[in-house]
């Protein structure tokens, strides 16, 4: 455990230290891109037979980007795989985002690519200098265990350079993983123990501690701005999937919407007055995109068909 906390400690020394860089960054990205939103979608793709010169079709899923408006849709990926689960890198120059088996980042408008790490695909988030990864992962070498993984990615690094070494931070069933905003925290929800979960919990990194809201089932977590409030996707008696907010200290759980299909992965603006979301259940394409303005309870549709949202 004293290896393991010495690793930790000296991977986010740094990081902690650079906080007032983050402040700037945010700074920044209010005036430049606070209303720019990423998302993935469904594409249809369409290809030609060489031989036949039969035309077929096929859907995948592709990166966007889009104003909070729901305007200037811009999409950002092609191919035949699917991409799926963009998240911003903090000043919004960079988006992280998973294909096939793998974690990749791109520049924001759409070019540079390059692989990460190999990754189960369950979601994965930047830290909040920008400098690291955070991840949900198998054993780099096999037979070892699955985990939440931390990796330095530097977008501006010159070949395999770009990326360090992976440092698995704790085993487990690890899903969709977000890192707090000051660096020290990562929330998540998994399946463990206490039972009938999921359940969302937070690893704090320093300590490798891990506490759990167990008052309710959970899914999807999301930092607010300045770290005191966590919303997520809560499943009521009847099974529904709403949006809840609750400090970070799991006390004041509040239900916030009452709508008639899942809501899933929410995204705060960086402001936290608005909280983005997926409505629908994902099956056959019913998946939308809105934003719930906090103050007042305006529901805005941004996007038909689209996914996991990232202000």
């Amino acid at each position: 455990m004293q290896t393991k906390t010495n690793n930790i400690k000296a991977l986010f020394g740094a990081g902690l230290l650079l906080l007032a860089l983050f402040e700037f960054m945010q700074s920044a990205v209010a005036q430049t891109g606070s209303d720019l939103m990423v998302f993935y979608g469904p594409v249809v793709a369409t290809s030609t037979s060489p031989k036949s010169h039969v035309v077929s079709y096929t859907t995948n899923h592709q990166i966007f980007t889009m104003s909070a408006d729901g305007t200037g849709v811009r999409q950002l990926t092609t191919g035949t795989e699917d991409s799926k689960f963009p998240t911003w890198r903090p000043g919004k120059t960079h988006i992280l985002f998973h294909r096939g088996s793998n974690l990749y980042v791109m520049d924001n408008d759409g070019g540079g690519s390059f692989a990460v790490a190999a990754d189960r695909g369950v979601g994965a988030d930047w830290s909040a200098d920008g400098k690291m990864i955070c991840y949900v992962g198998n054993a780099v070498s096999s037979p070892g265990p699955m985990g939440l993984w931390i990796v330095s990615v530097d977008p501006s690094g010159k070949a395999n350079r770009k990326v360090g070494t992976p440092v698995l931070v704790s085993q487990g069933d690890f899903y969709a993983p977000v890192w707090s905003r000051d660096g020290t925290r990562i929330a998540f929800s998994d399946q463990l123990e206490p039972g009938n979960g999921p359940h969302i919990r937070v690893l704090d990194l320093a300590t490798g501690a891990k506490s759990t809201f167990a008052d309710m089932n959970g899914l999807l977590p999301s930092w607010g701005p300045n770290d005191e409030q966590i919303a997520y996707s809560g499943v009521l008696a009847s099974g529904d999937w709403q949006l809840f907010i609750m400090n970070s200290n799991f006390s004041g759980n509040t239900q916030v919407t009452s709508l008639e299909k899942p809501v899933l992965w929410p995204a705060w603006s960086w402001d936290g007055t608005q909280v983005a979301f997926r409505l629908g259940s994902g099956q056959q394409w019913d998946a939308s995109i809105y934003k719930l303005t906090l103050g007042n309870g305006e529901l805005s549709l941004l996007h038909e068909k689209g996914d996991h949202p990232d202000w």
